[in-house]
């Protein structure tokens, strides 16, 4: 799919150099809002370092690898709208994220009635998108129910798998409104399922 989003910065930088790539290795939320690994290959590598000392949406910035014509800077902005609209509608982003001309590219893996949700929040976001492409599994079948999905998007987003951890057990029980046993009972057996789905038979 395509979104063009009117508050990414990347999106914003590349339209100003339509003819360049720029990657979106990882986003993830902290106290600030989210933080974010992008990577390039650009003509104009002190520009693109300059834009973010100069982007007054862009909170904090660090350059952790730079070269003649490339570099990789992780930023921190207040959550975008593409970002809100995934995750409001029961999804997670798909990593990495392909921006090109103010375009963000991306695969995902989802339901039919996630994806309709997913049409549904970027239109109240007023985000253009495109599905340019859409393939249904022979075997249709859900890895996890409603309840495991919920609970996993919700320990992803509250920081409950980072190191070090953002979000207790006992935290996000109360933030489902749920005991920490039957938290605990929920995202053991979703993990296993994802576990068991990765791995696949482990004797082959």
């Amino acid at each position: 799919m395509k979104v063009k989003p009117p508050d990414d910065v990347i999106a914003e930088y590349s339209l100003q150099h339509p003819d360049e790539e720029f990657w979106t290795l990882t986003g993830h939320p902290t106290e600030n809002g989210l933080t974010f690994l992008v990577a390039t290959e650009t003509a104009d590598i002190t520009a693109f370092v300059q834009f973010f000392a100069d982007s007054p949406e862009v909170t904090s910035y660090e350059v952790l690898d730079i070269e003649h014509q490339g570099g990789l800077i992780e930023y921190t902005v207040p959550e975008p709208a593409l970002h809100r609209a995934i995750v409001s509608s029961g999804n997670l982003p798909t990593y990495p994220l392909v921006v090109r001309n103010g375009w963000v590219i991306s695969e995902m893996i989802t339901s039919h009635d996630r994806l309709s949700e997913l049409k549904q929040a970027f239109e109240q976001n007023n985000l253009p998108y495109e599905i340019t492409s859409l393939t249904q599994s022979l075997e249709p079948t859900a890895l996890l129910t409603d309840k495991q999905r919920e609970f996993v998007v919700a320990a992803i987003t509250q920081g409950y798998y980072e190191q070090p951890r953002r979000c207790s057990l006992t935290d996000l029980a109360e933030s489902m409104d749920v005991s920490k046993s039957t938290a605990s009972r929920i995202l053991h057996r979703a993990e296993g399922k994802i576990i068991t789905q990765f791995i696949g038979d482990p004797a082959m």
